[in-house]
């Protein structure tokens, strides 16, 4: 597996990549490390689609910043090792130099969730330095997915984007989230989001259409959970405005904090 820590290595690796087989497709994979099973599934659906695959790890607040191409932190050292043995060909770990972006643009919905613009537009700037075939995102990151979808389109780049359905355990809780390591009384409260968004899908498949009435209930609920910070949504699918009474096709959404972590979590279905 090739690596690279700066734009530099990898310009220098791609061309090492490209020449071991011409006319291939490339499939990228965008991530923020701690690399999970999760990320092993689109990890596995990217190599399906395609005959090289990139994985990306972003840097966060938590990610110690390598020094040079020779140096790596104890998780990236782990990170490695997973996408080494999920035959990951390529593993991009950027500086937050060299992906920072001050642009920011309008959302291309009337989505009352704001867009992340800082991560859309780094998403961009990957696409025009990797220039893949395909780039993959897990059901979870479905905003960004849209959000770039509208951007690729606009800017007429070249590239598909593909949406990976996210992974669960029996209880609902996302794989990869840091609801694995909680106690069973915080992971239980956790369960609530997925367990919120079926109920309140079912509300309105019964027949339900005062759509404020049903999100304001959700909110309740998940907030009699000791989940913090607490938004629920009823979009459309479509637009990604808020739901009404011409809408068929349905996207919930909603994000909790609790224990200082951020639970996001959605559901699509359909009238």
């Amino acid at each position: 597996m090739l690596i690279a820590h700066s734009t530099e290595t990898l310009t220098e690796q791609l061309e090492k990549l490209r020449a071991c087989t011409r006319d291939s497709q490339l499939a990228m994979i965008v991530t923020h490390g701690d690399l999970h099973d999760g990320h092993g599934t689109l990890i596995n659906a990217a190599r399906f689609m395609s005959d090289k695959v990139v994985g990306v790890i972003l840097p966060n607040g938590n990610t110690p910043q390598p020094g040079s191409d020779n140096v790596v932190s104890a998780s990236e050292f782990q990170d490695i090792g997973y996408a080494e043995h999920h035959h990951v060909d390529l593993l991009f770990v950027p500086q937050r130099s060299e992906i920072a972006s001050s642009v920011s643009f309008v959302s291309p919905f009337d989505c009352p969730i704001a867009a992340e613009t800082d991560r859309i537009t780094c998403y961009v700037k990957l696409i025009n330095r990797i220039n893949p075939d395909v780039v993959l995102f897990g059901s979870a990151n479905y905003l960004d997915y849209r959000f770039l979808e509208v951007l690729v389109r606009e800017l007429d780049m070249a590239v598909r984007l593909h949406l990976v359905p996210t992974i669960r355990h029996e209880d609902g809780i996302l794989v990869g989230s840091p609801a694995e390591q909680f106690s069973t009384t915080d992971r239980k409260s956790v369960t609530t989001i997925y367990r919120t968004l079926n109920d309140a899908a079912k509300a309105i498949e019964s027949g339900a259409r005062q759509y404020n009435k049903v999100a304001n209930t959700a909110r309740m609920a998940l907030k009699t959970s000791q989940l913090e910070d607490v938004d629920f949504f009823i979009l459309d699918d479509e637009s990604l405005a808020t739901a009404d009474e011409k809408t068929t096709q349905f996207r919930l959404i909603c994000n909790a904090r609790l224990g200082g972590h951020v639970f996001s979590d959605n559901l699509e279905f359909a009238l």
